[in-house]
């Protein structure tokens, strides 16, 4: 369709938008699975009830649903149920007993205000229901990735949640007979304070908006009570919380002093597995020189095992899985950081642990094995972990693509799998700790693949030089074959840097470019993840010049490896630190890429590190390691110099600029300063400016930001025409 497209929008200058909207329809349509849990049913069997998050085009947001999977023990025919609306749900669990579930549900009023409800569901009954705003014990709920939990104790009498603490009242130092009464303190609770209503409160940085100082949540269900638990230092942020065998709380505590730096995609903060009881006696138990997250307990409850990582240097790194033997409080690392690759079970090459959390339930029914899923160079991988010897078997999927693991439980292992030509499907399989594994699909809904005539190409590149990381990646998705200098190639550098694309259904990179007639490129360029932690350090220092040659070398090997290729047609598209590259690119080869999209460009690291929700990440990318705000000349100059701003004169390309006005990573002042400098001496450029933060994530910005990108590129490259 769309060589046809692209064809006739050269041929008459008129963008087909209609087109480019109903592609972008169809892709949006592709829901992901978001978690699953294993459940025992009648007769030996089992029924996996998943969540999954769909666009809706017509609301404006995304929709949750929930499906339900039947199968046998011998995990034959399974049978699915119509999906179910749970979008108001943010948290939801099963007791271990499967007789109770508690969800939380964030209810929105029409006045925009909401309140959170938390419900206790047994047989066929709504059985408690809390009003946790009017309760006002707390403020609101965290659900997100970093902090949130909602856990059954042991004893199934208990539940337990993280939450904002609730702000101390405040009033003016004068207020008006007239004035609101809301301020106005409960008996019990202290008076309000004056002149502290506009006291600057910290806060976790991007995506963690109105998140200062969490506290720990415990709602009795038999006296009907919710407390907040006592005990953890007002230092420390608690969060990721689970039960221990004796009913005390283990979980994560991250440090807030002497500043709270951004924490979503930073796993180098310093934080500490803890151990809380409910009397609040509180007591670190992982080491303190260390990052710890991801506490998860072995079905026998004399095991816990964690992940950890030096909390210094790039924000994503290599983790090493910890084994405490609960509760006599030893602790052993049992998979240490690999720096370069490792050779385990079935002479697999391993390249490290690179998952900043665990699944919820990761052990087998016999507590010896830990099964996790990690980046691994081209795709998601899937493992299990012997915790007494450290070997490590894979879970063999037999073809290309990745395998999420989403629960563990009863020796029965549910995934989710996909690649970048075959959307989200969920398989599941008997454990096999030989890593020979038989997968029976659950899911036969998600039919729409990719056009048949495009490839997945795993490329293995080496930089040329000697240094001791010369080996870097990158995968191509698009035709095969075709007529020579057919087509356009968008290459698409990740950000992070040390983060990586994976042979994983992408929707907006992947999909919707090839459904328009591009091929796609995705370099895992030196400093990317997946590719041992030697990789990541190899970076730091050089961004802007190692980064930068790797990606354009992996676009020049995949124009010499597919004649069908455009190389007059090849353009840019990348945001954040794939925005620094994108400009980088485009000034260090002005005449290769004929056209940029750039979303939240990083692009002048001094300014940025200035009013950043993550100054560190501006001098450890420049070399040099963080110490707060420093005067050191040597410091800013490198920054500068390392930034693409210094390079504006040689930029020649038409670019586009994607910027989100609330984004606290990456300040918007940085794509603007480029937007005008281009302006000023006459490249072709235009910027679409939204209320949104780094992500772009919102429905209605994604819809336009995508469908705006995909235009400018359109509207720029040269089509060999037939």
């Amino acid at each position: 369709m769309i060589n046809r497209l692209l064809r006739r929008v050269y041929s008459t200058m008129t963008v087909q938008v209609e087109e480019v909207v109903e592609v972008f329809r169809s892709v949006a349509r592709h829901p992901a699975p978001t978690g699953a849990t294993i459940l025992k049913g009648n007769q030996g069997g089992f029924a996996i009830v998943s969540t999954w998050s769909q666009r809706s085009l017509e609301h404006g947001r995304r929709v949750k649903f929930q499906l339900t999977n039947l199968i046998d023990s011998s995990l034959n025919q399974p049978i699915s149920t119509l999906p179910v609306d749970v979008s108001s749900v943010v948290l939801s669990s099963i007791s271990k007993s499967e007789k109770l579930k508690a969800v939380v549900q964030e209810i929105t009023a029409e006045n925009s205000s909401k309140k959170y409800v938390l419900e206790i569901w047994r047989t066929h009954q709504l059985w408690r229901s809390f009003d946790l705003t009017a309760l006002d014990v707390h403020g609101d709920i965290y659900y997100d990735r970093n902090f949130g939990c909602l856990e059954w104790s042991p004893c199934e009498k208990k539940l337990l949640f993280v939450a904002e603490a609730k702000k101390p009242k405040a009033e003016p130092f004068f207020k008006s007979k007239s004035g609101s009464k809301e301020s106005e303190s409960k008996p019990g609770e202290p008076k309000p304070l004056k002149g502290e209503e506009y006291v600057y409160r910290e806060e976790w940085g991007e995506q963690l908006v109105g998140k200062h100082q969490s506290c720990l949540v415990v709602c009795d269900i038999e006296s009907e009570s919710i407390s907040v638990c006592p005990g953890v230092p007002p230092e420390y942020c608690p969060g990721s919380a689970v039960w221990s065998p004796e009913g005390h709380i283990v979980g994560v505590c991250v440090q807030s002093t002497p500043r709270r730096l951004g924490l979503v995609y930073c796993s180098n903060r310093p934080s500490f597995i803890f151990q809380l009881t409910l009397d609040g006696s509180f007591k670190i138990i992982s080491n303190k020189k260390m990052s710890a997250m991801s506490p998860r307990f072995s079905p026998d409850g004399k095991i816990l095992v964690y992940l950890e990582r030096v909390p210094t240097g790039a924000h994503r790194a290599c983790m090493q899985i910890i084994k405490y033997h609960w509760p006599s409080g030893n602790s052993e690392v049992i998979f240490d950081i690999v720096s370069h690759q490792k050779t385990i079970c079935n002479n697999n090459v391993f390249y490290g642990v690179f998952c900043d959390s665990l699944p919820k339930r990761c052990f087998s029914k016999d507590s010896k094995y830990v099964v996790f899923s990690t980046e691994q160079k081209f795709q998601v991988s899937s493992y299990i972990l012997d915790i007494e010897s450290g070997s490590l078997n894979q879970l063999v999927l037999n073809e290309k693509g990745s395998v999420q693991v989403l629960d563990v439980d009863e020796d029965l292992v549910v995934c989710a799998k996909s690649s970048f030509a075959v959307p989200f499907s969920l398989i599941v399989s008997h454990l096999s700790f030989d890593g020979i594994t038989l997968w029976t699909p659950l899911t036969d809904w998600c039919q729409d693949a990719s056009p048949s005539n495009l490839v997945v190409k795993y490329m293995s590149l080496t930089a040329p030089n000697s240094e001791e990381v010369n080996s870097f990646s990158a995968i191509y998705f698009g035709p095969e074959s075709g007529e020579p200098q057919s087509v356009p190639l968008v290459v698409v550098p990740h950000g992070g840097p040390h983060a990586c694309i994976l042979d994983s259904f992408n929707v907006f990179s992947a999909d919707f470019y090839t459904r328009l007639g591009f091929a796609t490129l995705f370099p895992n360029y030196r400093g990317s993840t997946g590719q041992g932690q030697a990789s990541v350090d190899y970076l730091l220092g050089k961004v802007g010049d190692t980064d930068v040659k790797d990606v354009h070398q992996a676009t020049c090997e995949a124009l010499k490896t597919f004649p069908c290729l455009n190389q007059n047609a090849v353009v840019l598209s990348g945001g954040s630190h794939g925005g620094f590259l994108v400009a980088h690119l485009s000034a260090q080869y002005p005449n290769f890429y004929k056209a940029v999209v750039s979303r939240n460009p990083a692009l002048e690291l001094s300014s940025m590190f200035m009013t950043s929700d993550i100054p560190d990440w501006c001098t450890t990318e420049a070399g040099f390691l963080y110490k707060g705000y420093t005067g050191d000349n040597a410091v800013w100059e490198k920054m500068r110099n390392v930034s693409p701003m210094k390079l504006v004169d040689k930029i020649c390309a038409p670019t586009l600029f994607l910027i989100g006005k609330n984004d606290l990573r990456v300040p918007p002042s940085q794509g603007t300063a480029l937007y005008h400098a281009l302006r000023e001496r006459n490249v072709e450029t235009k910027m679409h400016v939204y209320a949104d933060n780094h992500s772009l994530f919102t429905i209605p910005v994604e819809l336009d930001s995508c469908i705006n990108a995909a235009l400018w590129l359109i509207q720029h490259i040269e089509v060999r025409k037939s």
